[in-house]
């Protein structure tokens, strides 16, 4: 029997004008199910466009205007020498889930391979903020867990309302690290009211009891941590959509502002919750000074 003879008759490409990965750096996946990603014009708000995922959880934007010829482009070296940027895309990001917080930014099209948000970094803190190992090492778009994530298993919990001491006001969108032994273990953002949920794997485990050189390794009740906070804000720095998402590069870029709680601890299996005090009687809050 001949094998089946067949000619190449046509050929046809697709290019995307910008494609979006999402990360999680709790679970350190890419996500794709359960959000809803929306681009527009920022001149032109009302005409959007919906992003939807491929079979590798990146997300593609197509269908824009004044780019139909480019998306049936050979997408090839040569295609993209020529290829210059456009306009600018406002990117929107809703999790219908409610595992993660909401936010937009900004993207220039056509980009070429999956684009990265980069923002610069915020002014220097008072206290340099170590490097976060949990960042993976491929082009994303970070997702922040919101107050009302389940955590997954084994994972630690941090959480905290966020006020402004002098106002009493909710320090909205503030940015919120966790470090210990010069290491970022997570990173939050806080929401519209100042809850704050950071969400990181447990720091290496201690090899002894507390107090005790003879022990052998503790049980996990009694591991234990002191960490140290960092936090960013800065009232009315972070501008917000119509539909209440925040620019997360104006989140992120918030110049180091001062807590009043500067370490907690952490204990194995229990949520930390960080509050200031006034008169030894703990508050519901923690203060920003």
């Amino acid at each position: 029997m001949k094998p089946f003879d067949y000619r190449i008759l046509d050929r046809v490409t697709l290019v995307s004008p910008l494609g979006l990965r999402f990360w999680d750096r709790v679970l350190g996946t890419a996500i794709s199910d359960g959000l809803r990603v929306t681009a527009y014009r920022p001149e032109l708000p009302d005409q959007q466009y919906v992003a939807f995922p491929n079979h590798a959880d990146v997300f593609i934007v197509r269908g824009l205007p004044g780019l139909r010829d480019f998306e049936h482009g050979a997408g090839d070296d040569d295609f993209w020498k020529t290829v210059k940027p456009l306009y600018t895309l406002t990117i929107e990001v809703q999790d219908e889930q409610g595992r993660f917080l909401p936010f937009r930014f900004d993207a220039t099209v056509p980009f070429r391979g999956i684009y990265s948000l980069i923002c610069p970094p915020p002014p220097a803190p008072p206290i340099a903020l170590p490097p976060d190992v949990s960042v993976p090492n491929l082009p994303h778009v970070p997702l922040y867990s919101s107050p009302a994530r389940t955590a997954p298993g084994g994972t630690a919990t941090l959480y905290a309302e966020l006020a402004v001491k002098s106002s009493k006001a909710a320090a909205a969108w503030a940015w919120m690290a966790v470090s210990q032994g010069g290491k970022v273990l997570g990173r939050g953002v806080a929401d519209e009211a100042g809850h704050v949920a950071i969400l990181f794997p447990y720091p290496p485990m201690a090899d002894k009891v507390p107090g005790n050189p003879l022990s052998g390794m503790a049980a996990l009740p009694d591991q234990a941590w002191t960490l140290d906070l960092t936090v960013g804000y800065q009232a009315n720095a972070v501008k917000v959509s119509a539909s209440g998402k925040p620019d997360l590069c104006q989140v992120l870029m918030q110049p180091a502002a001062t807590l009043d709680v500067a370490s907690v601890a952490l204990r194995y299996g229990q949520p930390t919750i960080v509050r200031s005090s006034e008169g030894g009687k703990p508050l519901s809050v923690v203060w920003l000074v």
